[in-house]
């Protein structure tokens, strides 16, 4: 019945989000704000790395706060870059996440414009075409390959990029190979016939950290080599 209710009257699903964006930026900060504690892990990374410019990438940002990988870094007075393509959640990340670079658009191998299909649980929105949804809309968006998107900015080093977008995990990374190299750490969603080419090719000059759930968490071999052994530092 509820869930029938919401497909009927989408206007009560996006107050409920902004209500949620509203009220997580009021209420005291939140141990953990993504699906399964990444954001402690992630954030006991980068807080023990002696890097002075706090900067993370969230390309599938989603909503501002909701199972967040990186709200909690917000709160906690980093500032990054939010790559979002659907319209109604890169508004609430502005308006709930103004100290954060919102984009407008889709990640992938190449430039071009592609059709987003809108799942009524925004979080399972996806560019697939074949996957089955719970749809609420269609719309064609541009996609940006995610080296040209930070391309506009001044960045040394990237102290975490996370990445969430529903099986094109490849492609995102496809289209970040130099920004990779100055990343520190890299959590990916990574469905199972992703994870082997992921780790193999797309980011074999990193190590695995962890795992949570359908998440992998990676750092930089190189980058983090020069100022300490994250594994030794961070409990697992």
């Amino acid at each position: 019945m509820k869930q029938s209710l919401l497909r009927q009257f989408p206007l009560i699903r996006k107050t409920r989000r902004w209500l949620q964006g509203y009220f997580a930026s009021l209420l005291p900060t939140k141990a953990s704000y993504s699906q399964s504690n990444e954001d402690l892990f992630l954030t006991e990374c980068i807080q023990k790395f002696e890097k002075k410019q706090y900067l993370y990438i969230d390309v599938g940002a989603n909503h501002p706060t909701e199972i967040s990988n990186t709200y909690l870094l917000y709160r906690k007075g980093y500032r990054g870059i939010l790559v979002e393509p659907n319209r109604e959640l890169s508004e609430l990340c502005k308006r709930f996440r103004p100290g954060d670079s919102v984009i407008s658009a889709g990640c992938g191998s190449s430039s071009e414009v592609l059709q987003l299909r809108i799942a009524n649980a925004p979080v399972f929105s996806t560019f697939s075409q074949d996957r089955e949804l719970d749809l609420a809309c269609k719309e064609f968006v541009p996609v940006l390959r995610l080296d040209d998107i930070v391309a506009g900015f001044s960045i040394d080093c990237v102290n975490l990029l996370s990445i969430d977008v529903e099986g094109l995990t490849l492609q995102v990374l496809e289209g970040g190979v130099d920004l990779l190299q100055k990343t520190l750490f890299v959590c990916v969603e990574c469905e199972e016939n992703e994870r082997e080419e992921v780790i193999s090719i797309h980011l074999s000059g990193f190590d695995l950290l962890k795992e949570i759930e359908s998440n992998l968490i990676f750092q930089n071999r190189n980058l983090v080599s020069e100022r300490y052994d994250v594994s030794s530092n961070v409990s697992q």
